[in-house]
């Protein structure tokens, strides 16, 4: 605190008196960010360093010793939970440094962008890690999109045919879902994934106003839809976004969100869209007949021909 205290008493400030709260945010972020000799920027930059060097190692250990899977596994854990905490206490910093940013509108202005400056150089690396860890159930996942995407949503079962919703249904939230892989950013993500569960009512909503014509208070009444509904519906649009990385995104963001965020309605909309490609994933894997199935097929074979030559020899003794 001190150091940065000391430069910046040193330089001239940006901010002016006449600027609004929301400038002085962009240009206090900017000047502790955009200079490299800055303290704040030089300390982001060296951890963002250590992460890297963790991540290749794990890498490199994945590429000489992947059979070491529990080992690579708690290494990468180890990561994701230093990042995590330098995060939160680097937030706490900055705002212990720039109370502008104690408030609620700066606490989010400030974790907003500090998430997408945090996670942009590592982020891949993190998914890399996390797909070599979760490559069974990515699988499956690729495998079941590969069957089911090019499907309407009539041959989706659990969808009531007042929610098939005419051409192209829920392409808006399939687009929010695109929108969250393509970002670096964990905050933007669970946005994201929050808007995601609205949107699917909000489809429902405006389809019946403007295609079906009915009144604004019809509409908002068919948009009231269950759990029960509500889950095949997220089914078909996960389905029709068709992103095998998807599973992948959801897990490492339920790894890398903090405690304090998974106990909101962000957290809530996160925990509920994984259960649901869970599901799908636990279903694809069920008709897929594993090595012991096989086994006891043949096993149950060779007692059905024991049992018929057994019968043959009973059949000759008789006669």
């Amino acid at each position: 605190l001190s150091t940065v205290r000391n430069y910046d008493a040193q330089t001239i400030s940006p901010i002016k008196s006449e600027d609004s709260s929301k400038e002085k945010m962009e240009k206090i972020f900017k000047w502790c960010f955009k200079q490299d000799a800055h303290p704040i920027n030089k300390t982001l930059a060296e951890a963002q360093y250590n992460f890297f060097n963790r991540l290749n190692f794990i890498h490199k250990k994945i590429a000489e010793a992947p059979k070491d899977f529990d080992d690579i596994s708690c290494l990468q854990t180890e990561v994701v939970a230093d990042i995590t905490q330098f995060f939160c206490c680097f937030t706490d910093v900055l705002c212990a440094l720039y109370p502008i940013f104690s408030s609620e509108e700066g606490r989010v202005f400030l974790t907003s962008r500090l998430s997408e400056a945090t996670y942009k150089p590592i982020y891949k690396h993190l998914m890399d890690v996390n797909c070599f860890i979760k490559d069974d159930e990515l699988s499956y996942f690729k495998r079941y999109l590969e069957r089911n995407s090019i499907k309407t949503i009539s041959e989706f079962t659990g969808i009531k045919e007042k929610y098939y919703l005419g051409e192209n249904p829920y392409h808006e939230a399939c687009d929010l879902l695109k929108q969250l892989v393509e970002s670096t950013s964990p905050i933007r993500k669970l946005e994201l994934i929050l808007m995601f569960g609205k949107q699917i009512s909000l489809c429902i909503r405006d389809y019946y106003l403007n295609s079906v014509g009915v009144s604004e208070e019809e509409a908002s009444e068919k948009a009231k839809i269950g759990g029960d509904d509500l889950a095949p519906i997220v089914v078909y649009v996960i389905t029709k976004a068709n992103i095998p990385r998807l599973l992948n995104e959801l897990y490492l963001l339920t790894d890398i969100t903090p405690d304090s965020d998974m106990i909101g309605s962000e957290g809530y909309c996160l925990l509920t869209t994984l259960m649901v490609v869970q599901t799908v994933v636990a279903e694809e894997r069920a008709t897929e007949p594993g090595p012991g199935k096989d086994q006891d097929q043949d096993q149950n074979q060779d007692q059905d021909q024991d049992q018929d030559q057994d019968q043959d020899q009973d059949q000759d003794q008789d006669q």
